[in-house]
């Protein structure tokens, strides 16, 4: 029996070489802003290898490659250095002109310096105006005393205090990161080794752990982020939230922000307890004229599907509809069951909701929590105005993390609004008017009339309506009573007469049910089974060479009959093979 040597899956032979060529040359790692790419050409052939034709083929060709490429990106990078500096300010530029090396990379021009240096005239940290250690101790000792103001909002504050810190680290410096940090990152690797160990019995290779090493980093800066972020947040709002948190992680439960989105949403969400149900905002934002907005529509939703009301989440009912509009100008319920106190209004006071259904009448009133409402049982919705609650209730949104009106009940709750296409609802209803409501809209010898051009168009075997319009247009009927305002009139009280309509609908065949449905692998699956090792060898029949292959895992049998067992013949069957297991790349082709 002969062995078969080791190979990758691909469409082609060629591509196999090709395959190995790549496997061979250096992985081109993606530059980071201001760092100048690495293009690292193919790794020269051996002097077995430059035996091998197709080798020294891909080998030249990958070279050539290489090559233009370099020199697009130089080309590339003069274009946009004279572009740039063509549009920054005479003041900007003349800062530019003032670097001690403006003369040697103005001949060179190079755009990852010009990148640099507008970058740090932008953020206010100008380098060769004070020695590079008095400079990074100014900046490292501008975050330290960095704190969130009274007025100032925590989206603002968040970036402030992110671009403070990427321009401490892009000189050099590192914010926060010591023997702890260490300790952390290299436990998060041998983690993430043990788990790669326990599924490929074997080790994570030297790139691989270079990129876990740079995800579990950053993710360790993340924290460290979060953390300066809520650290420096305004004590006057959030001073009561860090006692809450540091009360919480005494007793084993960590509530600290992982993320800088995190963080923003902790903040954003977060109510002091001084601000109680029912009491005015801390800092209520002035209220000018009426604007004018664009109609948003927002749907009450829970975890688990109930309503709430404004009162404390004690008291749960079955949701029909709650919507908070933006246009609205009144608050409208239609099921009694969410109000309390519901009562006729004694002063006189009335509701007229006017809409594109028409008009309804309201003179009853009730409590949604503390926020009075109007009831209407003939209402179609449970509609809450935007303005109405803003006036009773804290209302955030922020698209960025979630696309969603919160309304700040009280401490600890927070009823959520989530954003509906109400361009979908026009498909959802269909209004029926009944033959009784049409005939309110004439008079009685109208009616008769009508009914004269029904008859009439029964008689003559139900023509089509525009045909028996033109009979009775043109008299094509001697003495008939009916004229064609009567046949119009017919069509808008009965509409049109069902017997034409099945007489004139033709048969149409039925779209044919495929005989396979294709069912998607579920992706849990398919990342377990997505690497696949082939099997292969040959074995003898009654002398008759058969070429054989399983996978594993997949357990798919392959078994074919070649001429000969040369090389072009194994490379031609494992390419036959692959493009029967489509989907599932195969790493690797070995003897069983």
């Amino acid at each position: 029996m002969a062995a078969t040597g080791t190979f990758r899956a691909a469409e082609k032979p060629r591509q196999l070489l090709e395959v190995m060529m790549k496997e061979r040359t250096i992985k081109r790692a993606t530059p980071k802003l201001q760092e100048e790419p690495v293009f690292a050409g193919p790794t020269p052939l051996t002097t077995d290898e430059l035996k091998d034709p197709d080798l020294v083929e891909i080998f030249d060709d990958e070279k050539a490659e290489n090559k233009a490429r370099k020199a697009v990106y130089k080309s590339n990078k003069k274009a946009m250095y004279t572009l740039v500096m063509a549009n920054i300010s005479e003041a900007t530029k003349t800062k530019v002109k003032a670097r001690n090396d403006f003369t040697a990379e103005d001949e060179a021009m190079n755009l990852v310096w010009l990148i640099g240096v507008l970058d740090d005239i932008m953020t206010g940290f100008e380098e060769g105006v004070l020695p590079d250690e008095v400079a990074m101790d100014k900046q490292l000792t501008k975050i330290t005393t960095m704190r969130q103001k009274p007025d100032e909002s925590n989206e603002a504050f968040i970036k402030k205090i992110t671009r403070e810190i990427k321009v401490y680290e892009r000189h050099g410096g590192v914010f926060r990161w010591g023997e702890n940090e260490e300790k952390k990152l290299e436990a998060a690797v041998a983690n993430a080794n043990d788990v790669y160990k326990s599924a490929n019995g074997q080790d994570m290779g030297a790139s691989l752990r270079k990129e876990t090493i740079r995800q579990q980093k950053k993710i360790i800066k993340e924290r460290i982020l979060a953390a300066a972020i809520l650290t420096r947040s305004d004590d006057t709002r959030f001073k009561s939230l860090m006692t809450s948190l540091k009360n919480d992680f005494l007793t084993k439960v960590d509530r600290f922000p992982k993320s800088v989105a995190s963080t923003m949403k902790l903040l954003d969400n977060y109510i002091s307890p001084s601000h109680t149900q029912g009491s005015p905002r801390p800092q209520p934002r002035p209220r000018g004229g009426a604007r004018r907005s664009t109609s948003v529509a927002f749907l009450q939703t829970s975890g688990n599907d109930q309503l709430s009301t404004l009162t404390e989440p004690r008291s749960h009912k079955t949701l029909l509809q709650l919507l908070n509009r933006s246009e609205s100008t009144d608050n409208i319920f239609q099921n009694k069951e969410f109000l309390t106190d519901v009562k006729q209004t004694t002063n006189g006071e009335s509701l007229r909701l006017v809409s594109n259904g028409g008009s309804l009448d309201t003179t009853q009133k009730g409590l949604l929590g503390n926020l009075p409402v109007w009831f209407n049982p003939n209402c179609l919705a449970n509609i809450l105005s935007l303005a109405l609650v803003t006036e009773h209730y804290r209302v955030t949104m922020d698209s960025d993390i979630d696309n969603a009106l919160l309304v700040h009940v009280s401490a600890g709750y927070i009823m959520r609004f989530v954003c509906i296409d109400m361009s979908k609802l026009k498909k959802a209803f269909c209004f029926v008017n009944t033959v009784a409501m049409n005939k309110r809209l004439f008079k009685q010898r109208d009616i008769r009339k009508a009914d004269e051009a029904i008859t009439l168009n029964r008689r003559i075997n139900h023509v089509a309506k525009d045909k028996f319009a033109r009979i009775v247009k043109n008299n094509w009927i001697r003495n008939c009573p009916v004229t064609i305002n009567d046949v119009e009139r017919s069509h808008v009280i009965y509409a049109p007469p069902v017997p034409p309509i099945k007489g004139r609908t033709r048969y149409q065949s039925s779209s044919r049910v495929p005989d396979t449905e294709v069912i998607p692998i579920p992706k849990g699956l398919y990342m377990d089974l997505k690497n696949v090792t082939v099997c292969a060898d040959f074995y003898y029949v009654d002398t008759v060479a058969v070429f054989h292959t399983i996978s594993r895992k997949l357990d798919y049998r392959t078994v074919s009959f070649p001429l000969s067992r040369s090389k072009t013949s194994i490379v031609s069957e494992i390419a036959e093979m692959c493009k029967r297991i489509q989907g599932f790349p195969c790493y690797r082709t070995t003897r069983r």
